[in-house]
């Protein structure tokens, strides 16, 4: 691989429950540079729309966990014991949230970007979108990241935080109050960073504590990987979105958001499509219409769904950003398309919830098959799929029209068999 590492592992952070695959992993990393280094990505034109494939990983929100990523892509059968891909001509789509709220995010990243470079290289693929908080940490909103999520960027940011840490430890020597006030005060300094960022078209990086900049040169500095990473994708009759797609944003273009989306996160357009994060109603990465409990009474989230999926051509949408108690389900619509819901919350920052992808398969069939893989068994799609409920609305007509027929004929019969000649107070009557 080259000039960067195959892997990178703090081992402490990484608790992999196989054995065997543990040893593998940690004969591969060696002598390695515990360091992620960050690969060098050029701007190229955003691939939205992917054929159909015979197998297709889905994979929910990560949030910086290396042990629920390692266990299940293993479980997947998408590495091996070294960690390499071992997927073929697989397909793995991750729904965004990579980054945020767990320890180890550069190993993620980095993780699934060489995973993405070793797959291409045989015919397989790995597809990273865009979740909320990649959008975040472009625009420097760091509220959600974990304390040790400022390690793994650069081996000089990673030496300052060290060095910050370690006068807090007792027995060291205090520093000058000003330069101890100095440093508590630092979250007022990136306040302050940020405004001036909006103000000068982001180039802020600089004012920032240095500890941080290895993270931000990466991911806010406009050169990072965040910006080769769609909003959105299909993948034969699939469409692939962290918080869902709505009838506007199909109709906006999801070629189009991509693009645009990219343009600004390379530093290239001032400011981002309004539809990516401004209306969070319907924001493909902040709304949470399709991942919310009860999805299945609300008509109006699913004709929406219904609509959007229509209009792409699609028979399911797969997404993640809402933490699922019960682990990935699906609701299906009303005209019977399903809308699969991964995000199971299995970062050790949320909810260390059930370690499970979504397996999607063709083998040739006309008729894809679908399953929930787990660790010790797999799952039946039927056993989690849930029927939208039936419109109060429509029953209530329904039932009116019932009542209407099994009434005519006796109200005809003593009418002489003339509706013309029907009495208003002989017609049915209901209160609702």
């Amino acid at each position: 691989h080259n000039a960067q590492p195959a892997i990178c592992i703090r081992p402490q952070m990484l608790r992999v429950a196989s054995p065997r695959f543990l040893s593998g992993l940690a004969a591969r990393v060696g002598a390695e540079s515990i360091m992620c280094r960050w690969p060098e990505v050029a701007a190229s034109d955003i691939k939205t729309h992917f054929p159909r494939t015979e197998r297709v990983v889905a994979l929910g929100d990560v949030h910086g966990d290396s042990y629920a990523l390692s266990t299940v892509l293993w479980n997947a059968g998408l590495i091996d014991e070294e960690g390499s891909w071992a997927g073929g001509e697989a397909v793995l789509v991750q729904v965004g949230d990579i980054l945020d709220r767990g320890p180890d995010e550069a190993f993620c990243l980095n993780l699934l970007l060489r995973l993405q470079q070793e797959a291409r290289q045989v015919g397989g693929d790995v597809i990273m979108l865009l979740g909320n908080h990649e959008v975040m940490n472009s625009d420097l909103d760091y509220r959600y990241v974990d304390p040790l999520g400022w390690l793994g960027w650069d081996e000089e940011s990673d030496q300052m935080l060290a060095e910050q840490m370690s006068t807090t430890h007792e027995g060291k020597k205090k520093k000058p109050k000003k330069d101890k006030d100095a440093m508590a005060n630092w979250r007022n300094l990136l306040d302050r960073a940020t405004q001036l960022a909006e103000m000068v078209n982001r180039p802020a990086v600089k004012v920032l504590p240095p500890f941080m900049q290895g993270r931000i040169k990466a991911l806010g500095g406009r050169q990072g990987a965040l910006a080769t990473l769609p909003v959105a994708v299909t993948v034969g009759s699939t469409v692939f979105c962290h918080a869902g797609v709505m009838p506007e944003v199909v109709a906006y273009g999801l070629e189009r958001l991509n693009s645009e989306t990219s343009a600004y996160l390379r530093g290239e357009r001032a400011k981002k499509p309004l539809l990516l994060d401004a209306i969070p109603q319907i924001s493909p990465i902040w709304h949470r219409e399709f991942g919310k409990d009860g999805l299945e009474f609300d008509q109006r989230a699913l004709e929406a769904a219904d609509a959007a999926m229509s209009l792409l051509g699609a028979k399911r949408m797969v997404i993640g950003h809402t933490p699922q108690q019960r682990g990935v389900n699906c609701v299906k619509t009303p005209e019977g398309r399903e809308i699969w819901r991964i995000d199971t919350g299995m970062s050790q920052g949320i909810a260390q919830g059930p370690l499970e992808t979504l397996e999607i398969a063709s083998d040739g069939l006309p008729e894809e098959a679908v399953q929930i893989l787990r660790g010790d068994s797999n799952v039946a799609a039927a056993s989690r799929t849930v029927e939208a409920a039936r419109s109060l609305e429509s029953e209530l007509q329904k039932e009116l029209k019932a009542l209407r027929k099994d009434s005519l004929p006796f109200a005809m019969a003593e009418s002489g068999g003339s509706r013309a000649k029907l009495a208003p107070y002989m017609r049915p009557r209901i209160e609702v």
